[in-house]
């Protein structure tokens, strides 16, 4: 690693850690590959802080098109399946477009590489129907 990686890495550890995200939660963060900015780092914060007793129980995170919600919110359910093997997710609307695709092929890899055992399914609707994608990759009508 160069000089000018490791400094780098040493911001980015410097980052999440001022906007409140515990050291696991970076680590295994860091293993999937994705690298949160501030506004990111602050949701995922508050979404480990979410688990504590009398802390909040809903997390707003709005912003502009492009401001990576879906990309925190997917993360986040990721690392919550990790944490909790036992976690069904239930997803509506925000990973259902065709930009959107890429999520669900990094779901597969992610759940083969960190053996996540809980049960993932994004329901969306067009037009009439409802459609459910389970994790396993499979659409079909609900």
């Amino acid at each position: 690693m160069k000089q000018n990686d490791v400094a780098l890495w040493e911001q980015h550890f410097e980052s999440c850690k001022r906007n409140g995200m515990v050291y696991d939660q970076v680590e295994t963060f860091c293993k999937m590959k994705y690298i949160p900015h501030a506004k990111q780092q602050m949701f995922h914060a508050a979404a480990r802080a979410a688990d504590s007793e009398g802390n909040a129980k809903y997390i707003l995170f709005g912003g502009a098109k492009a401001g990576g919600k879906t990309t925190a919110a997917f993360y986040q359910m990721i690392e919550d399946c990790m944490r909790f093997p036992d976690l069904n997710v239930y997803s509506s609307g925000a990973f259902r477009s065709q930009r959107t695709n890429h999520f669900w092929i990094w779901l597969h890899t992610l759940r083969n590489t960190f053996h996540i055992q809980s049960k993932i399914i994004n329901c969306y609707s067009r037009t009439d129907h409802l459609f459910c994608t389970a994790a396993a990759g499979h659409q079909r009508n609900c």
